[in-house]
Parts: structure tokens; sequence; C-alpha cells
């Protein structure tokens, strides 16, 4: 996702430089055509921005609802959840996961990084998947 905002920045910073008549000897159709893909490219990472935030916000109300489920059979395990201590947890674990990712697509070398990589995308989709089954089975 960081790759994402620094490759908009770059769109937007240079966007001027780029259709310029001055700088550039670019036709008129390939200038129209530039200014068509740079607003393409930063509507697209913009769109991938609240698409992450609404997978997050989907998985967290499933699972705070798959705790409430289970946990409403014992007494202390509800008294917990009510405290808010699951969902907590969850969601601490859903955004170091997320921070992973970024960690070890940006600061390791790729030999080092693809192990530890994909346990991360393993997590992911366990969490992912499990959610979009239960949603399917609940909506059923």
């Amino acid at each position: 996702m960081n790759g994402a905002f620094f490759g908009t920045k770059k769109v937007i910073s240079n966007f001027v430089n780029m259709i310029s008549c001055k700088r550039t000897k670019h036709g008129c159709c390939d200038k129209f055509l530039m200014s068509i893909f740079m607003f393409y490219t930063t509507s697209l990472f913009t769109l991938q921005f609240f698409i992450v935030g609404a997978m997050f916000a989907s998985v967290y109300a499933f699972y705070d609802q798959v705790f409430a489920t289970v946990f409403s059979g014992n007494w202390a395990l509800k008294q917990a959840y009510q405290s808010g201590l699951f969902t907590m947890l969850f969601a601490y674990f859903y955004i170091f996961l997320i921070v992973m990712v970024l960690i070890l697509s940006l600061a390791l070398p790729l030999e080092r990084a693809k192990a530890w990589f994909n346990i991360v995308v393993t997590v992911f989709g366990l969490i992912t998947a499990t959610s979009i089954f239960g949603m399917v089975f609940y909506l059923e």
C-alpha cells in the first residue's frame, strides 16, 4: 500500500511536467491519453485504500458476531467479550498482519522475505476465506 501512495504522489506531482507543452514533444493525443492514464492511476490507488479499509470493517464485523455467538454460553467468556477484549485483540492482530506485510515488502530482501510473506498471506487468506464463507452461511 505504501508503494501505491508513493506512485500516486509521483503521478500527481509530475502531472504538469508530463503534459506541459514546453517540456515535452508529445503530441496532443499522447498528452490527452497520458492525462486519462494519470487520472485512472490516481483513482485506482485511492479506491485501493478504501477497499482495504472496507475489507477490514467487514471481517471485523463478522468476527464480532462470531465472538458474540460462541461466547454466549460461558459467563466468564461472555464478560470478556462484552468488555471488548476479543474484538480488540482481533483488531490488533489484523493490523499487526498489515504492518508485517509492509515491513516484509519494504525492508527485507526478496529471498529472506518470501517465506515470511507466504506465512502472513496464508493467515490473511484464512481469515478472509473464513469470514466470507461465514457470511454466506449466516445469510442463508
